[in-house]
């Protein structure tokens, strides 16, 4: 079956989408392939300039191309900031790129400044902001300006940093502290975000693209969208909040959103939710029961509901029942709505929703631990720069162990029948992935207007090849 989805999936590529060669960099590392450490993807929305990074240990190349894929500039910094060598985003502006770095504490913070006008450079090796006492939320990219959003351990007081191209920080404080969140340790945001213990993690959820349930499980997410960061937290059994940040004046509202479906008798349940433009979706799940519950945002009127009980059978459902281990080698189909909900409830449970020909696309399940290298993670990017979110998400999406269903919606959230699951993106690469097969190394994978990049050194020929799918 696993086979046949992929099949059916590379004949409907064929029907959609054209890949083709795009750009071609002839790297001077040759084959070798040891003093990179990391491939850095910006892109220019204003004017279509697309600038690339090969970072080393002891340096940086950076290259910048025009719209028609012609070179502009080429440069090289020979020298790299030692004490900071995680890229967390970037902000671009005509010729001119800044690339910012961390330490892994998230203490020390440094900037790179390519101006691929005069071929010159500016580096910076210790920027004024000391996240003392702070842990990091995420960063967001908005081309001309990087935001980076932290919370103070153990209260509701949040800091909103944002860097230009010239490495000036502007901060802004948003103190949650007159709002109590019951039910929390001290009533602070900290713990509501964090959880009890402060460990939790948090995931960042990219508009319109296909998030993974590995992604869309964490209990906290943020979300940005014209300048407007939102966090979201599903700890409480009882509530998901969210918490809206305007990034231009640093105001702030906190919305809270009743879990209707959840009965404290119930002590064996689990719920998440995940946010599209105005729609809130929730999922609830206990071994013999599964609520999925769409709402409008503002409103908090009930859109639709589907309710799937273990001995009944998922009739809103476009795929069979998956359980996929991560690879396609481990792949079966769970027949029964039973060992769904058994499964899935055991797991990280998640929903994510985009929307694809018209339709709403919502993928329901649950991901599974899976013991594996993630390159973003390893490029010490905290995921807001608009190369490695991307990255991290189609990462993730290829590679998440899950057990899940995916179900057709139409506009008012009627099932929409049928097998034939629209192609994304993410499907698009996966299945041309034999085109960048062997000895590739520093994948990369973002959007250029309305296609998707994908990118990759080979080792042999010291080529770095990108290839670009575009629906037509």
């Amino acid at each position: 079956m696993r086979q046949f989805l992929f099949v059916f999936f590379f004949l409907n590529s064929l029907i959609g989408f054209s890949q083709e060669e795009w750009v071609h960099i002839n790297t001077r590392f040759g084959a070798n392939s040891s003093e990179i450490k990391d491939a850095i993807p910006v892109v220019d929305t204003s004017n279509g300039n697309f600038a690339f990074f090969l970072q080393e240990y002891n340096g940086i190349t950076g290259y910048l191309y025009n719209e028609n894929q012609e070179l502009i500039s080429e440069m090289r910094v020979p020298l790299f900031p030692k004490k900071t060598p995680y890229f967390i985003g970037s902000v671009i502006n005509d010729y001119l790129v800044t690339l910012f770095f961390k330490n892994g504490s998230g203490r020390k913070f440094s900037s790179i400044a390519f101006n691929f006008t005069t071929n010159k450079f500016v580096v910076k090796e210790e920027l004024p902001i000391d996240l003392r006492k702070e842990v990091i939320v995420d960063s967001f990219n908005e081309m001309e300006i990087l935001h980076l959003l932290t919370i103070i351990q153990g209260t509701s007081v949040l800091k909103l940093y944002t860097f230009d191209k010239e490495s000036n920080i502007e901060t802004k404080t948003i103190d949650l502290t007159e709002h109590e969140f019951s039910g929390i340790k001290g009533g602070e945001f900290y713990y509501m975000y964090f959880g009890p213990n402060g460990y939790g993690k948090t995931s960042q959820i990219l508009k319109n693209e296909p998030m993974s349930l590995e992604l869309t499980s964490s209990s906290s997410k943020a979300y940005f969208n014209e300048g407007v960061v939102t966090l979201t937290t599903d700890f409480q059994d009882d509530y998901t909040y969210l918490l809206n940040i305007d990034t231009k004046d640093g105001s702030w509202k906190v919305k809270e959103l009743e879990n209707k479906d959840f009965t404290k008798t119930e002590l064996r349940s689990k719920s998440n939710s995940f946010i599209y433009k105005d729609l809130f979706f929730k999922v609830h799940v206990t071994p013999y029961r599964l609520v999925f519950s769409i709402y409008n945002k503002t409103t908090n009127e009930l859109v639709k509901e589907f309710t799937i009980n273990e001995d009944s059978e998922i009739d809103f459902k476009n795929s069979p029942i998956m359980l996929e281990g991560g690879d396609l080698s481990n792949y079966r189909e769970l027949k029964r709505t039973k060992q769904f909900l058994r499964k899935i409830f055991r797991s990280n449970l998640g929903v994510s929703v985009y929307e694809r020909e018209g339709l709403y696309v919502v993928t329901i399940g649950a991901s599974e631990e899976i013991q594996r290298v993630n390159m973003s993670i390893m490029g010490g990017m905290i995921g807001g720069m608009i190369g490695g979110a991307l990255f991290s998400a189609f990462n993730s999406y290829s590679k998440t162990k899950s057990t899940r269903i995916i179900c057709l919606f139409d506009k008012d959230f009627s099932h929409v029948e049928g097998d034939n699951i629209p192609l994304n993106g993410f499907d698009i690469i996966n299945n041309d992935s034999s085109n960048l097969e062997g000895n590739q190394l520093f994948e990369s994978v973002f959007k250029y207007k309305d296609s998707y990049i994908r990118g990759a050194f080979n080792k042999k020929s010291g080529v770095y090849r990108f290839l670009k799918y575009t629906e037509y």
